[in-house]
């Protein structure tokens, strides 16, 4: 589970809000190397 400290190590530059609300909102996924995540011109609702 991500915790808001490493969150603040690998994104130092967000605003403190938004931390909270990945924290909240988010849901974890692992993917294996070499899977393909967004094809070119696919429509996303979410962000990765």
């Amino acid at each position: 589970m991500l915790s808001k400290e490493t969150l603040t190590k690998l994104f130092p530059d967000w605003e403190d809000g938004l931390y909270d609300a990945i924290l909240n909102e988010a849901e974890l996924k692992e993917a294996k190397a070499g899977t393909t995540l967004l094809k070119m011109g696919q429509n996303i609702k979410s962000a990765m």
